[in-house]
């Protein structure tokens, strides 16, 4: 491949550190191609020698496992974090991006803990500390996070950053961490891209130092419209996330909606869109199909219902859709297991007293043969 079809500016400027300590080149990366090795006990994380051979990669041109979701989003839709990263340097720099003779960490994606007041379908005890007895009952293991680490960088000089994304468990949770953080930084010269769930606001001493950052950025995570939404972040109830985005949106200058879809929402995407965008109209939208685990995939569905959900997916009008389609379909393309789903479904509704036919009665509708 050319050179400009793999290149991507993040391995020369950018980390992404998760709760457990384990560390990415981005948080696209893929997690069965990094060694457990790459984490923050190495001296130098920056130069560890996974990073340096993905850097060595690119800069021949050459493909990086890792990267293949950007590849494949690509391929499907001509989009891409990827892209968005060059895309982005270019406006920075006034010029296309170029591998720089010296490495320099000015971007750092950081999950500060698992702490989590939410148990989302999509997610786990990895990355939720509310996730702790369901997988428990499960017999899912439990890895601890870095709950009790002050400060995770404190093995990194962060004065020259540029780019700090901070994501979860939830940062809201965990706003004292931030704020010791945010005071080694030069806070002008500084972008921060805030990731909620929605269920809280930062209090008035994080909000003092936002208001000395270059700008902040915040992305709302919420999946669903109403009820579907409670039953999908469970922990959350509508009334509230929906106040607290109005907040959000009426005290940051850039906030967006990030969606993500899975079987349980696949046929609903439009309603949480039609809202946001009728309520929030300077909110921006983004979709994302969801990345894990396998079972909630929406390539499991059975293949009638997938073309159903095609077909009304493809009557939808809305530009943001349409350029999701691809994605979708792409997804939707793949083999999968519905008896993979269900038994996993099953047993969260068994344990957690609940269903989803109650809150999605169209996709039940549609599956209803395959359970009676």
């Amino acid at each position: 491949m050319n050179k400009e079809d793999v290149v991507c500016p993040l391995p020369w400027h950018h980390i992404a550190i998760r709760p457990n300590g384990r560390v990415y080149p981005c948080c696209y990366f893929r997690h069965e191609s990094t060694p457990e090795e790459f984490n923050l006990s190495h001296n130098d994380v920056f130069n560890h020698p996974f990073l340096l051979n993905i850097r060595d990669k690119m800069s021949e041109g050459e493909t990086v496992q890792g990267c293949k979701q950007c590849y494949q989003n690509e391929k499907n839709s001509g989009k891409s974090m990827r892209l968005e990263v060059l895309e982005n340097a270019e406006k920075n720099l006034g010029r296309p991006f170029t591998i720089p003779e010296e490495p320099s960490l000015v971007y750092i994606d950081l999950a500060l803990s698992n702490v989590c007041n939410n148990k989302c379908r999509m997610c786990g005890p990895d990355l939720s500390t509310n996730w702790y007895p369901d997988a428990k009952a499960l017999g899912i293991p439990i890895n601890k996070g870095i709950i009790e680490n002050v400060d995770p960088l404190s093995k990194i000089d962060i004065s020259k950053l540029t780019n700090l994304k901070l994501i979860g468990g939830e940062p809201m949770l965990e706003q004292g961490k931030f704020i010791k953080i945010l005071e080694r930084c030069y806070l002008p010269g500084l972008s921060i891209f805030l990731t909620t769930n929605v269920t809280t606001k930062p209090e008035m001493e994080l909000m003092k130092l936002f208001r000395r950052c270059k700008q902040v950025k915040v992305s709302c995570s919420i999946d669903a419209y109403g009820k579907l939404n409670d039953f999908l972040r469970k922990g959350s109830h509508w009334e509230e996330v929906d106040k607290n985005l109005r907040w959000y949106a009426n005290n940051f200058e850039i906030v967006m909606v990030h969606s993500v879809i899975s079987i349980y929402n696949i046929n609903q995407i439009e309603k949480l869109f039609e809202h946001v965008k009728d309520q929030y109209p300077n909110v921006h939208f983004q979709f994302v199909m969801v990345d894990g685990p396998d079972w909630i995939r929406p390539c499991n569905l059975p293949v009638d219902v997938k073309d159903k959900i095609m077909k009304k997916i493809n009557t939808l009008e809305h530009e943001e859709i349409i350029n999701f389609r691809g994605i979708v379909y792409e997804h939707l393309s793949r083999p999968g297991s519905f008896s993979k789903f269900k038994e996993m479904d099953d047993k969260l509704n068994d344990l957690r007293n609940e269903h989803w036919k109650d809150v999605n009665p169209e996709l039940y509708e549609m599956l209803k043969e395959y359970y009676e």
